[in-house]
């Protein structure tokens, strides 16, 4: 027979859902948008309003769309953790992906975003980098 816990679990602060903004399987280029981009800034209200979150992994493979999603994300009050993906792609051509939606979401940053740090999380084989915004300031 197990033992009772004793103690409640820390709740969790980080509540949230993945978000796709088109990745591309196949290895030929980017998937087509799924949506207009005032659709997916209704999503990312939906998210935090309907869905109660408070947070929203954003991840794709279209650059552009990886530095416009964040943003309506951080709108909605989201944190907001980017996933660029380039499933097809070597070590070279993963790390050049990577270093262009690093500097697409940086350029598309504004004063209502902070960029409060990188997260690196270990994919396999791999280590992805992600920068993460939220509209509080963190220390």
């Amino acid at each position: 027979m197990r033992e009772e816990q004793t103690e409640r679990a820390a709740p969790l602060v980080w509540k949230g859902v993945n978000y796709d903004t088109g990745t591309d399987h196949s290895g030929r280029g980017s998937a087509p948008p799924p949506w207009p981009d005032e659709v997916a800034r209704g999503h990312m209200a939906l998210i935090r309003e309907e869905l109660h979150a408070n947070s929203v992994t954003v991840f794709g493979t279209d650059v552009e769309r990886l530095a416009a999603y964040p943003g309506f994300a951080a709108e909605a009050g989201l944190h907001v953790w980017l996933q660029p993906r380039l499933i097809e792609g070597d070590a070279d051509a993963t790390l050049a992906h990577l270093a262009a939606a690093a500097e697409a979401a940086a350029a598309s940053t504004s004063s209502a975003r902070t960029t409060t740090g990188w997260r690196t999380t270990p994919s396999s084989t791999r280590t992805v980098c992600a920068p993460l915004w939220t509209t509080e300031s963190r220390s």
